[in-house]
């Protein structure tokens, strides 16, 4: 075989090759954009205001996406509710010793405020209490609650602090606490009222109940003496009793709201025996603020 006749066989073979070889470039490649396809998008979370209006809007927005079963949106929201950069945040914000005691605590809890927060929500999603209500605390004389008090008072760089709530409608007179929130680069986030108990000026932890809620808790009640003087007159009635409960289950303060005069000083005496199941929040004991209604009835 010339040189020639040699070169078209060679030829010939390598043209073979090519044809019978598998391409390289297609097949694999739509396969790729395939899988991306299936990929799930992820959700993107909406830029709000600093503002109360602003964060009514994101829990309601929160809101939406659970009651929708949205489980990568809603998940990004609770993510986002996360302090970035905290230890940099707390010691900015309190100063060197009281920034250590928060960041402290707030490491020390991890992700455990965010699993609060989405029970709570979940809470309010099931119950359909859509109408979230909130407000700005932005000086320690803005709120009568002890703890975002001191933790206002505390601040060294003042950054408002927003007190949240949701109820059903305009026409429902009952609220339920969702959380604390503060701003921070560019976005609300979660503070938790265990990480504001930290600071070395907080009170014991306060909480609101009603007395019809509270009355279950009741371990020893002392029934009043009802006063000769007003049995003598027929006087009969109820007394209203603003009162804190301490975090031992004892009465340790009452304030008269309304009632009889000659009835109040026996439904004061009575009260003062009072004993309650301890109230937990979180696992930890706290006070209750509350009311109760002593009834006098001449029937008695």
């Amino acid at each position: 075989m010339g040189p020639e006749s040699s070169a078209r066989s060679t030829v010939a073979f390598l043209l073979l090759l090519v044809i019978a070889a598998p391409p390289l470039v297609g097949k694999p490649g739509r396969r790729a954009q395939q899988g991306t396809a299936t990929r799930p998008q992820a959700a993107t979370i909406t830029a709000y205001p600093d503002s109360a209006e602003g964060l009514k809007s994101l829990l309601q927005d929160w809101f939406a996406a659970i009651k929708a079963g949205d489980t990568v949106k809603s998940s990004q929201y609770l993510e986002s509710f996360a302090i970035p950069n905290h230890q940099e945040w707390f010691v900015k914000t309190f100063g060197a010793a009281e920034g250590a005691r928060l960041e402290a605590k707030y490491t020390d809890l991890q992700a455990k405020p965010l699993e609060w927060l989405k029970k709570s929500a979940e809470r309010e999603v099931k119950a359909e209490r859509f109408s979230v209500e909130a407000s700005i605390l932005e000086k320690s004389t803005s709120t009568q609650m002890r703890v975002p008090q001191a933790l206002l008072a505390a601040m060294v760089q003042p950054t408002p602090v927003y007190y949240t709530s949701s109820h059903k409608d305009a026409n429902d007179k009952s609220s339920f606490f969702l959380g604390n929130f503060v701003y921070v680069d560019g976005g609300f986030r979660y503070l938790d009222l265990q990480v504001m108990q930290a600071l070395s000026t907080a009170p014991p932890m306060r909480v609101m109940i009603g007395g019809n809620v509270q009355a279950a808790r009741l371990t020893n009640r002392v029934q009043p003496v009802y006063p000769r003087e007003a049995r003598d007159q027929k006087i009969q009635g109820t007394v209203m009793l603003h009162v804190i409960i301490g975090t031992d289950g004892t009465v340790q303060q009452i304030q008269v709201v309304s009632g009889p005069p000659l009835l109040v000083p026996a439904a004061i005496d009575a009260v003062k025996e009072w004993r309650y199941g301890p109230t937990l929040l979180n696992g930890q004991p706290v006070e209750v603020d509350t009311q109760i209604n002593v009834a006098f009835s001449l029937r008695q």
